[in-house]
């Protein structure tokens, strides 16, 4: 090999200086599932209308979280984009959850 070869995540400084801002602030995705009143009406909203919300409604996630969703939505030229924890769940989300027999 002529170049360096470099073992995947590749991390770079901008990224490192975002995690420790995130890591310092003590907040992840702010994520509380448990719904408050008006969070049903929002659901249909775009994700770069989510993204604009009140950081009160903590059932989208927190700024990071709600910022991250609208530029990969806009990137992707769609309305909605919607992260996940798992990849199981991203699967259920997708296909559907199984029926229990």
């Amino acid at each position: 090999r002529v170049k360096e070869f470099r073992s995947l995540p590749y991390v770079t400084q901008e990224m490192k200086v975002k995690l420790i801002e995130m890591i310092d602030s003590h907040c992840f995705s702010q994520f509380i599932g448990s719904p408050i009143a008006g969070t049903r009406e929002l659901l249909d909203a775009s994700s770069d209308n989510i993204a604009k919300i009140s950081e009160d409604v903590s059932f989208f996630g927190g700024k990071r979280v709600r910022d991250f969703e609208a530029h990969w939505a806009e990137y992707f030229e769609t309305s909605h984009a919607v992260t996940v924890n798992s990849a199981m769940f991203a699967s259920n989300t997708e296909f559907g959850y199984p029926t229990v027999a």
